[in-house]
């Protein structure tokens, strides 16, 4: 294999491990408390991957990069699940709709908190040589 390709290589790997991990901790949720689990995932996958990203936001990023970041955070959160979830019965109306605007605005805004709290605790780590 190209070195060229090693990067989607573990991209697709950890993307399939992630994505198993999401699908193993909601797989046994009963069905009415399906949107609100994946909620729990996408806030906790967004903190993480904003974390990750924030940490290594400028620099040369590790060679694990891809395969955590982008690869496993990235098939960990799903915002594809939630749209599904959205179109079952129990979740229509008022509850479905604010599920998918809590998903949203929640995981986006712990996407953001992560990166700033990395771009601030790893400062110093970056500024020396």
């Amino acid at each position: 294999m190209t070195s060229a390709l090693r990067p989607y290589m573990w991209v697709a790997l950890g993307g399939a491990t992630g994505a198993t991990a999401r699908w193993s901790l909601t797989a046994s949720v009963p069905t009415e408390r399906y949107l609100w689990w994946i909620l729990v995932v996408n806030v906790t996958g967004s903190l993480l991957l904003g974390i990750v990203a924030g940490r290594y936001a400028h620099g040369t990023r590790p060679p694990w990069y891809p395969a955590v970041g982008p690869g496993f955070l990235g098939g960990f959160t799903t915002y594809s699940a939630t749209a599904v979830a959205f179109m079952e019965p129990h979740a229509s109306g008022i509850v479905g709709v604010g599920a998918l605007i809590l998903t949203l605005v929640i995981a986006t805004g712990a996407a953001w908190g992560g990166w700033a709290w990395a771009r601030t605790r790893f400062r110093d780590e970056e500024a020396s040589p």
